[in-house]
């Protein structure tokens, strides 16, 4: 279990929670495992509770937010530090890595065709979360884990963990007074763990980001949003005067000595690191075991062991759901979609000239004129074949997978924005590529405009199909013209 930040420990804390709760009282660990079933799962409901209360006792963030009464599991608080936890660099992940594989073996040696149904269903839980922690800390993905991801890195983590930390006694107050002393320690860790990390070519972050942000902290100083809410939060618990200004002065104390300097820390590394230009910007495809890595995070997040592929596929389908869902309520009340957008976009046209014009204006931008060519076309249709004889063409059955056919994602996507375009009032032409050469005439086309030498087909279905369409223009005006006598 890699000690990325202490707090995201709280997630295997919550986990060994859950399954402590359906125990009976705490008993002696490490009970040996016999035959007798009742044995068997008195001693597993010991296994889990010993590694509740190891969890609990070696994470106080994790304590502090699970237990209000950390006794009435058994719970030592002699042997609880409090502070940020363990640190993020590599020799402390390796401890936890070896304290759980230990832990791992241990939990193997039971039998689970002896436990009970709710022991069943702790045992797969424990089992899928460990192997899964276990499969992350493989040295193979060591130092891919990142302490400054944009949106949940220690940057933005640990303002948020001490302004909703939440006082319920004194004690919770010193303790809170202790992590704010262990802030910049902690840091200097992460920032060491980091350096050493980008040095593998292993960094991943956004740095402007994460800078902006810490500079941000730093903005207010003293009068820090994150140092006002610990504040109020002292005076809910209600204490004396004199008792809750003491305790506000040494948290200040503690903020302007540890948490400020740790940001200001935070910044002049991140510099270094982003001036020497060592930052993957490409994601964790760009890591030799990126996909690997990626897949049991996936699994690891989600708590399930679907595939990537199958995530994607829920996601689609899903998408696809509320889609029709929403076509289907803004078919039955199109005024559904002044709710959702309030005034619906104005295209700016008056008429379908003015579109025509404004397509006339802009479309050379995209497909130039095209110049003087010298070609020569030739017929290699299905002629070729009738003169050669299709006897003589052997035939063969077509080798071709079967599958199950859909339309692409991004055709899914392009359908919805034509409907929402046609819903706003905009209509979509699909004309012919073959004009009649006399359209040329019709749109005042210039006798010398290079757009009159199009290609004449050697075989036209009619002379209204006889060129192929320099111009999308006399198609646009054919269809226009054709929707308005027919109105």
């Amino acid at each position: 279990m890699k000690a990325r930040k202490p707090w995201k420990k709280a997630a295997c804390a919550a986990l060994s929670a859950v399954m402590a709760l359906s125990l009976t009282a705490c008993q002696s660990a490490g009970q040996a495992v016999t035959a007798l079933p009742a044995v068997q799962q008195q001693a597993f409901d010991d296994f889990l509770m010993q590694d509740f209360i190891q969890t609990m006792e070696s994470e106080y963030t994790a304590l502090h937010v699970y237990l209000q009464d950390p006794a009435a599991f058994g719970i030592d608080m002699s042997n609880v530090e409090p502070g940020l936890g363990s640190r993020p660099d590599m020799a402390s992940q390796k401890q936890a890595v070896q304290a759980a594989t230990e832990a791992y073996e241990q939990f193997l040696s039971f039998d689970r065709s002896v436990l009970s149904p709710g022991q069943q269903d702790s045992y797969d839980i424990y089992a899928f979360q460990t192997s899964l922690a276990l499969a992350l800390s493989d040295e193979k993905f060591d130092y891919y884990a990142q302490q400054f991801e944009s949106m949940g890195g220690l940057h933005y983590q640990l303002p948020t963990l001490l302004s909703d930390w939440a006082l319920r006694s004194e004690e919770d107050v010193e303790g809170l007074i202790a992590m704010v002393q262990d802030v910049l320690p902690y840091v200097e860790s992460a920032l060491e763990y980091t350096k050493e990390q980008a040095a593998r070519g292993l960094l991943m972050a956004d740095l402007d980001e994460v800078i902006g942000y810490c500079e941000s902290v730093l903005q207010s100083g003293e009068d820090s949003a994150v140092l006002s809410a610990m504040n109020e939060n002292i005076d809910a618990l209600g204490l004396d005067a004199a008792k809750a200004e003491e305790y506000k002065r040494r948290l200040k104390e503690a903020f302007t000595a540890s948490f400020l300097p740790a940001y200001e820390q935070m910044i002049r590394t991140l510099e270094e690191l982003q001036a020497s230009g060592v930052n993957n910007e490409e994601g964790l495809a760009a890591f030799e075991h990126g996909q690997e890595y990626y897949e049991l995070l996936l699994q690891s997040t989600i708590g399930s062991d679907k595939t990537v592929q199958d995530v994607r596929a829920m996601m689609e389908q899903a998408m696809q759901e509320h889609i029709l869902q929403l076509q289907t309520a803004i078919a039955e009340d199109p005024s559904a979609l002044y709710a959702l957008f309030g005034t619906l976009p104005a295209t700016g046209y008056d008429s379908y000239e003015a579109i025509l014009d404004d397509i006339q204006s802009r479309m050379f931008a995209d497909f130039p004129q095209v110049s003087e060519l010298s070609y020569e076309i030739s017929d290699i249709s299905e002629e070729i074949a009738r003169m050669h004889s299709y006897d003589k063409i052997e035939s063969h059955n077509p080798d071709l997978p079967l599958v199950q056919g859909r339309q692409a994602v991004i055709d899914d996507v392009c359908e919805e924005i034509e409907d929402y375009l046609v819903v706003a009032g905009l209509n979509e032409v699909m004309t012919y590529s073959f004009i009649n050469p006399n359209s040329f005439d019709k749109i005042l086309l210039d006798e010398a405009d290079s757009r009159r030498g199009a290609i004449e087909l050697m075989n036209p279905l009619s002379d209204e199909f006889k060129v192929m369409r320099t111009s999308m223009l006399p198609g646009m005006l054919n269809t226009a013209a054709y929707n308005q006598s027919r109105q």
